[in-house]
């Protein structure tokens, strides 16, 4: 469990969030495009969005706008994927590759990377993905607790307020 919150969930929230990116950037073409639409419509574009984000896989379909972009995807079941653009073990690989859709990032993040034997004796990644995963998730616990703390804060206030007229 320790490294799996360790070393392995950093790559895939990085993962999701790169394929959310994407997918954010579809949406707002679409909105472009139906810009005259009703509202709904783009809420409902939004909702994929939110699906993008909160769902680490995706169902296996014939057809794709993700398909559009050359997607580093690896068979989880029979009917869904997932994308890989950092495999979850880069950590501990000996010849540690990230796959982005665009080239020159690629190329520049791969040759930064450690290979070979230093990667496999010294093991250069773990601590900074070890740190960086400990910093977001008390990112996620301070912004709850700003949160819950907003909340309250603002309930607090309101408690004693009544309508004063046409529903304001």
């Amino acid at each position: 469990m320790a490294n799996l919150i360790a070393y392995e969930l950093l790559p895939r929230i990085f993962n999701m969030s790169v394929t959310a990116g994407i997918v954010i950037l579809f949406v707002l073409l679409a909105r472009l495009l139906l810009r005259r639409a009703p509202k709904v419509f783009s809420y409902a574009l939004w909702s994929v969005v939110l699906f993008r984000l909160l769902c680490p896989v995706s169902l296996s379909a014939g057809f794709s706008l993700l398909g559009l972009v050359d997607m580093p995807t690896r068979a989880a079941t029979p009917h869904t994927t997932t994308v890989e653009y950092a495999p979850p073990d880069i950590v501990h690989a000996e010849d540690p590759q990230v796959q982005f859709p665009v080239e020159p990032v690629r190329t520049a993040v791969n040759e930064v990377l450690p290979k070979g034997e230093e990667q496999t004796t010294a093991d250069p990644l773990e601590a900074p993905t070890a740190i960086a995963t400990w910093l977001w998730l008390l990112g996620i616990l301070a912004m709850a607790a700003y949160s819950v703390a907003s909340y309250l804060k603002i309930r607090r206030r309101l408690v004693g307020a009544v309508p004063l007229r046409d529903n304001i």
